[in-house]
């Protein structure tokens, strides 16, 4: 059996404590500017997707509504806001290389001054709607 002393645990409890406040992730303050809506933001979708997809001339889209959003970079890297603009979620459906349907795929594509900006990985971790 393992005995663990007081200091030890102590010890613990203290580097649990800051490593979880160190895990903060800055906010954006009420009256941040997130630029206007995407306009045309379905065609701009398709035309991102021409550029990405094996067949794009397959593919089936499925639109969200854009909505303000922003995200984080790891709290490795401090936190800080990388990114803010609209967001709109998208589902996607086209060929693969056999020239079967893959299914519908969710995705998210960023808007920043109305043109896409990137498209993050699959893990949304650090990513915020605004309500």
């Amino acid at each position: 059996m393992i005995i663990i002393s007081r200091a030890f645990k102590f010890f613990l409890l203290v580097m649990l404590i800051l490593g979880l406040t160190a895990c903060t992730f800055q906010k954006l303050s009420s009256d941040h500017n997130f630029g206007s809506p995407p306009s045309d933001y379905k065609d701009k979708i398709v035309a991102y997707y021409q550029m990405v997809l094996k067949d794009p001339e397959s593919a089936k889209y499925r639109y969200g509504i854009p909505y303000k959003a922003y995200a984080n970079e790891g709290s490795a890297y401090g936190g800080k806001v990388s990114w803010s603009g609209w967001a709109v979620d998208v589902e996607v459906n086209a060929k693969n290389s056999f020239g079967g349907y893959t299914g519908f795929e969710s995705e998210r594509v960023l808007f920043q001054n109305g043109e896409v900006y990137k498209l993050p990985p699959g893990d949304r971790g650090n990513f915020t709607r605004v309500y």
